[in-house]
Formats: C-alpha cells, structure tokens, sequence
C-alpha cells in the first residue's frame, strides 16, 4: 500500500509549531531590548521567514506527489500487466495500454461506452465476489482500504478462452483522490504448464509406485538400523522366508541365519558394511519351517546428510536352484560330502587364504581299513551303506564349520581343516577315528577288530609359504596315511610341512 499525504502533513505540521514556537521564544527574550518600532520589524521579518519556510516544505512535498505520480504512470504506461485505477467507489478512471489492448479497447472512453464501472467488468471474473467478502460493499476503494492489500487468483473468458490471472489489489493516497490500482497478471501459460507437469508427475508417480510394487513383491529387500534390527521388509522376503511381518520387526538377521553358514562369513560381512562399505557375497538362509533357501546379497551402509552411517539395506536375489544344480554337481551322490571335483578347487581356495592371512592349515586323507574284504565277503550294497555311516560320522565332527569333508574316490576320504594349532588339529582327527570305531559297523574281516575303522594322514602347515602347493600337501599326507597303515591301522599319524 502507497502512502504518503498523511506522513508529510504530520512532518509539515510538526515543523511548523517547531519554528513558530522558537521564534516566539526569541521575541519575548528580545521584548525588553528592542524599541517598538524594531519589535514590529522583527515580527514582520518572522511572517516572511514562515511564509517562505511554509511555500518551500508544500514545493518539497508537491515535488515528491510529483515523483510517486511519474512513477505510476511509468508502471501504467511501460508494464506488461493489465493494469487498472479504480476511484469514487467503483469507477474505473484509467487503465494501462496492455489492458485495453486485452479486451480491445482504444481508450477508457471506448471502455465506458459499455462499461459504467468496475463491477461490469469484473462479471467476466470467476470468483468475483471474493472482493466483497470483507464487508467493503459495492465500493471497492474502501474494501481495499479497510483490508490493505488483496491477492486472488481469477479468470477471464475472451473469445471463448479461458485466460487465468493472478490479481493484486492495494490501495493508493498519495494525492486528494482515494483510488485503489489493479493488477491482473496473466499466468495462464505458467498454470497450463504447472498442470501439464502435474498431470506428467502423477503418471510418473503412478508409474513409480507400479515399479514399487513390483519390486516389494519380487526382490528380497530387507532394512536394518545402524544396531542391525530390521526396520522393513519386502513381500518377496516375507513369502520367500514364511516368517511374518511381525516376526521380522525389529528382530536381527540371526533369525534366518543358518547354521550351514560360517561365522567367519558374518564376521567379514560386518568389518566392511561398519567401514562404509557394500559387500557382496551368497548366504544360505533358513525359513520359519526350518527348511533353507540361498540368496545372492549386496547390503548396502545408509547414511545421513552429514555421512554418518544410520543404518543398512539388503537387496537379495534367490539363487536356491542354482545352488541346488552346484551343489549337484560339487556333491557325491552315495554320501552327500562334497566330491573329488570340489576338492580340486576348495584346496586352492584355501590354501590362498592360508597364505594371504598367514594361518595356520591342515590336510588329512582317511582311507577305510580292509574294505575291500568288507565288499567281498558283505556285497557291494552294504558296503555302500557302511560308506554312508562313515560319511555321516564325517558330517556330525565338522558341525561347527571346522572344516570341508570330501569323498576322494572309493573308500577312500578327505578334510580341508581350519585347525587352532598343530594339538587341535591332531586331537580333531583323532575323534574322527574314535567316533567310527564307536560306531560299531561289523567288518569281521578287518584284522583285530572286528568293526570298521579307519586310518588317517594328517598333514599339518604352520606357515604356509609360496612354494607350498597343493600337490606336495596331498602327498605328504597319502606318507602319512601309509605309514598309519603300517603302524597297525585305526589310528592318525601326522606330518609337518
């Protein structure tokens, strides 16, 4: 809102008392010094002094009404808005050239040809009696008055289209005349653009929420804080593992954590996703109903605007049937151990990682005694059968993920050990050989005995060095499984490398 009048009266009126008051003051102090005649000089001296001071402070403040009014009429006559004077109620008294070049007028006599007033002209505007909600009536100087300044948005049909305005309406005094100036902006183009982009965004989002919803059903995604508590999961996760929603919140990952799984794997797992780091890496997990499935992981560290890691997120792809194919084709079919094939590769893997981290390695072949004898006299199908007890008294020892049990071939078997130290490893072996004989399979057959049992060459490394392969390992422990042979069978005999 524009104001002016009523400042400069009150600083005009201020001045005025100010300057008449002091020279007052300076006649009554005079009064006594000057003669009659110099006391009616002095006082008209003092009128010509105010009348000057008076004609001076009224060219300043007509001068500055001057100013505010070129600069209106340079916002009327360059703006690109409409832009309308509204006066004496409702009586439109002028308008910019952009205005009646709007409606198709050549000046404000053409518009009041057919226009009387303001209200006429807003009938053409939706939401027109917004205006007359403040109680102003039909005058809308004094609307705008009472309420300062008014901003709406409105439209206008022209041709039969519709043109959408923002409308701004202030009042203006700086002069005798009470009027209010109109401005109606065209935002047509930038509300069409605005619903156009809407219109784009809420399919986008439609769209969005579709890719959503596909994904939530069909990946195994799964949300942690930083404490690894579950914070969210995704159907897929829910149908693939049976637990429910409400089994899963706030719960830790251990709950389908398998056993199968190394504890040497979650420990890698959490030193690089606590670093800012993504690991990646397959997990066997289990299902409510205790069975098992396998994913292929990438868990991901979140963070906050200011880096700090506020928890994690678990993107998962089933793998369980190519498990199952892989686990076909690395596994014997008559005891389920792993097979010569997955040997050859599990010894190399593990033998890398003895030397990268500097630990300590154990190899050990077991050959069952006189088995030949026991297929011989017993057949082949219960020889079969004592090759699955065996393999079984294999699985029960390295439960605790010790080690990896192979069937090398015929009666002969091996482990990959990841032993403590050179007495753990030994005493490891060792219960392997006195579970089987506890097992009590008969073999009348096997010499002294009477039950089968088995010899064992066990090679053990303590510094695992470049120059130590896989083929010298196997064959230091076939010395060692000779020499148990030799030595009278059902025991372990061990060599260092």
């Amino acid at each position: 809102m524009i104001k002016v009048k009523k400042s400069i009266s009150i600083k005009f009126l201020l001045l005025c008392f100010s300057i008449y008051l002091s020279i007052a003051v300076l006649i009554i102090f005079f009064a006594n010094l000057l003669s009659k005649t110099d006391l009616i000089w002095v006082a008209v001296l003092t009128l010509m002094l105010c009348l000057f001071i008076s004609i001076g402070v009224n060219l300043w403040r007509k001068n500055k009404i001057l100013d505010l009014q070129y600069r209106y009429l340079d916002v009327l006559v360059n703006s690109l808005d409409q832009i309308v004077i509204v006066t004496e109620g409702t009586y439109l008294s002028n308008a910019n050239k952009s205005f009646f070049d709007f409606l198709g007028y050549e000046s404000i006599d053409k518009f009041h040809e057919k226009h009387d007033c303001i209200c006429e002209f807003l009938e053409k505007i939706e939401e027109r009696d917004y205006i007359y909600r403040y109680k102003g009536g039909q005058n809308w100087v004094k609307t705008i008055l009472a309420n300062r300044d008014i901003h709406y948005k409105g439209s206008i049909i022209k041709d039969g289209k519709r043109h959408i305005f923002s409308i701004c309406a202030t009042h203006m005094d700086f002069d005798e005349l009470d009027r209010s100036i109109v401005i109606f902006s065209d935002i047509t183009k930038i509300v069409e653009h605005n619903q156009e982009l809407e219109i784009k965004i809420s399919a986008r989002t439609r769209e969005l929420n579709r890719y959503i919803n596909l994904v939530d059903e069909n990946i195994i995604i799964s949300s942690t804080d930083i404490n690894g508590r579950i914070t969210y999961v995704s159907e897929a996760f829910i149908k693939r593992s049976g637990f429910s929603r409400e089994e899963l919140m706030n719960k830790s990952h251990n709950i389908i954590r398998h056993s199968d799984t190394s504890k040497r794997v979650y420990e890698e797992l959490w030193a690089t996703i606590l670093q800012g780091k993504v690991w990646r890496g397959e997990l066997k997990n289990k299902t409510a109903s205790n069975g098992y499935y396998w994913t292929d992981n990438s868990i991901y560290p979140n963070f906050d605007l200011n880096g700090n890691i506020t928890g994690y997120t678990a993107i998962r792809r089933d793998i369980t049937d190519r498990k199952i194919v892989e686990e076909l084709l690395i596994t014997d079919a008559l005891t389920g151990l792993y097979n010569r094939r997955h040997f050859n590769h599990m010894i190399e893997v593990e033998l890398k990682r003895a030397k990268t981290e500097k630990i300590e390695f154990a190899f050990i072949i077991m050959d069952i005694d006189n088995f030949k004898k026991y297929n011989d006299n017993y057949g082949h199908q219960l020889g079969d059968s004592a090759l699955k007890s065996v393999a079984k008294i294999f699985q029960n020892s390295l439960s605790c993920n010790r080690g990896y049990p192979f069937r090398l071939g015929g009666e002969e078997f091996g482990i990959i050990l990841n032993p403590l130290n050179k007495q753990d490893s030994l005493e490891s072996v060792q219960y392997i050989c006195n579970e089987i004989f506890k097992a009590g399979i008969e073999h009348k057959f096997n010499n002294n005995y009477g039950f089968i049992t088995a010899s064992f060459g066990l090679c053990y490394i303590q510094n695992v060095t470049t120059d130590i392969t896989s083929d010298l390992i196997y064959k230091i422990a076939d010395e060692a499984l000779y020499l148990a042979k030799n030595n009278g069978r059902n025991r372990v005999e061990i060599k260092n490398l």
